[in-house]
């Protein structure tokens, strides 16, 4: 998740000063809200729409469980299938490890552990799961 986050989102290995401020302000604003969930984000106006639709989020999925036919994903279908709400949650609180690494402007790597990102994990969770009860006559989840 780190090379498709650091790509995705456009973060750059640099020692240019402007370069490291950018990270961090791009960190930063897609922490804000929790804009890495959007499919379209805009950091210069208060902008989202498509929650929980970005592509990230599937990039990860595939690249994990989808990647060729001996992947769990094909080979357990049935456990994919619908994708667990526990999964979607474990992708975005990776996602959202990814993008901390980032948050001084220059990439550190962070231990991704469940004493440091447990109460990230379950942050997600609440909201997937509020935003399942409510979309539930829509079946938008």
């Amino acid at each position: 998740m780190r090379s498709l986050t650091q790509t995705f989102f456009g973060f750059w290995s640099s020692e240019s000063r402007d370069v490291i401020r950018q990270n961090r302000d791009l960190a930063e604003a897609l922490k804000d809200g929790s804009s890495f969930v959007f499919k379209v984000c805009s950091a210069m106006v208060y902008f989202h729409t498509g929650i929980y639709k970005t592509e990230l989020l599937q990039d990860g999925i595939n690249v994990m469980w989808f990647a060729n036919r001996s992947d769990e994903g094909i080979v357990y279908n049935q456990f994919f299938n619908p994708m667990p709400i526990k999964l979607i949650v474990l992708m975005l609180t990776t996602i959202e490890c990814c993008i901390d690494e980032w948050m001084q402007g220059v990439k550190e790597d962070i231990r991704f552990t469940a004493i440091a990102y447990g109460s990230v994990y379950h942050n997600h969770l609440n909201s997937l799961q509020c935003f399942d009860e409510r979309t539930a006559a829509l079946q938008a989840l």
